[in-house]
């Protein structure tokens, strides 16, 4: 496989898994289920851990297909900037879930939870750093999804019937 295979194929689990597991960290706050927080943190440091061959493989992706007809350079710069900040939150957002399994964090103790109230902002931000990096990936070879569809005319002029 070359690094655009790896980067196309590892990419969507960062951003699906947080888009999955965020709101299940969210409602094992809620409900106070300890198991639940757990299982989130740890998927959480699994998905930051492939966030880092997502983020070395992009490279090997540009080279790849910045000579292809039709693929803006600009386009591809704006995804790169977007994900260098998706990764340095992931990269946060992994750290404080493994500091959460290490520290056995419990969602019982009120000191402990300020840890997992900041835990909580940075998935929010990761999720949607994640998804605009996504958004700005899919452009870079999807162009349909920059096309704003023109709104249909429902005139009844010239409609004799």
């Amino acid at each position: 496989m070359n690094p655009a295979q790896i980067h196309l194929a590892l990419t969507h689990l960062p951003v699906f898994g947080y888009l999955l597991f965020t709101p299940l960290f969210f409602f094992a706050l809620w409900k106070k289920k300890q198991d639940l927080l757990t299982l989130v943190s740890i998927m959480f440091v699994l998905l930051s851990l492939s966030a880092i061959i997502v983020f070395n493989t992009g490279e090997g992706a540009e080279e790849l297909v910045e000579e292809i007809a039709g693929v803006s350079h600009d386009t591809i710069h704006e995804h790169e900037e977007s994900g260098e900040i998706s990764f340095w939150l992931l990269s946060i957002s992994g750290l404080a879930a493994a500091l959460v399994l290490a520290l056995r964090v419990s969602l019982f103790h009120s000191k402990q939870f300020k840890l997992l109230i900041l835990m909580a902002l940075f998935l929010v931000a990761t999720t949607v750093s994640s998804l605009y990096t996504a958004h700005l990936g899919g452009k870079i070879r999807h162009p349909e999804t920059s096309i704003v569809p023109v709104p249909e005319s429902h005139s009844d002029e010239g409609d004799n019937d």
